[in-house]
């Protein structure tokens, strides 16, 4: 994660220096109207290559809860609301293509990696084989990291305007995984929180990729990854200076 933390700042400085007539700043559409801002940047070092450095973030919104998050018949856990928060970054090379269409504008193919972040955090309520409806809190967060290739078109009108459809993208990432369990009622006995969490867990076939399952203090911390494939697709409008 250092690593490419160092790499992304490093590139963002890179592009940085040369802001002159061959930059691009450019916004994503379809992602407005999900309530996420995409950012990009994109700095031309040829007639074919340039660099482009894309940054999102998700507006916190209420992450839709339908009823039961773990269902087994027990319904030992219950979801009411969740709020949902995120953040990523993407930084990749553009190779342009054809004789008559120089970069920023014309076919690409664009390799890629990308970096993003997702935390969700819920109220709920559990019940045990005691007391019922016990209030309580349970945090998701996700860390990626992956890479791909995309392939798309940019269009420049007038010298000014532009138009990036990226139409198709493909990629592989993985998901590291962190969830805490956490109820303000003293009584709770997490012991018998992880044994419920578990048994749910089985029954939702979710135990493959759980590393942990930990009994704390204060709750209950459970870690696991996933594999990820990445499709990607996005429409920018921008301006070149």
């Amino acid at each position: 994660m250092k690593s490419i933390l160092l790499l992304l700042s490093t590139l963002f400085i890179f592009m940085s220096t040369g802001m002159a007539q061959s930059s691009v700043v450019k916004i994503g559409i379809p992602a407005l109207l999900h309530g996420r801002a995409n950012l990009n940047y994109e700095y031309v070092l040829n007639e074919k290559l340039s660099l482009n450095l894309r940054a999102g973030a998700q507006f916190p919104r209420n992450f839709p809860v339908n009823s039961d998050v773990l269902q087994d018949g027990t319904e030992d856990f219950r979801i009411e609301t969740g709020k949902w928060r995120a953040f990523g970054f993407t930084p990749s090379l553009r190779i342009y293509f054809g004789k008559n269409n120089p970069a920023p504008q014309g076919f690409y193919v664009s390799p890629y990696i990308a970096v993003n972040r997702n935390s969700i955090n819920f109220d709920m309520e559990y019940d045990d084989g005691n007391n019922q409806n016990i209030d309580a809190n349970f945090k998701v967060g996700l860390t990626g990291v992956g890479g791909g290739v995309m392939i798309g078109n940019q269009w420049v009108i007038n010298e000014s305007f532009v138009i990036d459809f990226n139409y198709f993208g493909l990629g592989y990432g993985v998901q590291n995984i962190g969830m805490k369990f956490t109820s303000s009622d003293t009584s709770v006995d997490y012991e018998q929180v992880k044994e419920d969490l578990e048994d749910e867990l089985e029954n939702t076939n979710n135990t493959g990729n759980i590393s942990e399952i930990e009994v704390l203090d204060d709750g209950i911390r459970v870690k696991a990854s996933a594999p990820s494939l990445q499709f990607r697709f996005s429409l920018s409008l921008g301006y070149m200076f």
